[in-house]
């Protein structure tokens, strides 16, 4: 199986509601094609109309993560348009959080004299 289950498989919203999908490798995303039956049964009766798939190998070694989105219900049917890219962004930095597992993103002080 090509699903990471160490993260879950989830709708996700920082504005745009995501299908997010963590894979285990670039070849498994590289591989992602979209079924247009079993894609509009599983948006029917979700907030979220596009899916977000990502891995934690990538192309450029500078690079976190490699991310596709498919967002066909919006009538883009290519992965790599601009827009729906950035619509995705927010959701995008949320996952790069959670793959390095940062504890926290701020520092509570308890004894502050």
């Amino acid at each position: 199986m090509d699903i990471d289950h160490k993260y879950p498989v989830q709708e996700v919203s920082t504005g745009l509601p995501f299908i997010i999908v963590p894979l285990k490798t670039l070849e498994a995303l590289k591989k992602c094609r979209i079924d247009r039956e079993k894609y509009f049964g599983l948006i029917k009766d979700s907030h979220a109309k596009a899916i977000l798939v990502f891995c934690p190998e990538t192309i450029k070694v500078e690079n976190d993560l490699n991310v596709r989105v498919f967002a066909e219900y919006y009538g883009v049917t290519e992965d790599l348009q601009r827009e729906v890219q950035t619509a995705a962004l927010p959701n995008i930095l949320l996952i790069t959080i959670i793959l390095k597992k940062v504890k926290s993103i701020f520092e509570l002080s308890k004894d502050m004299k």
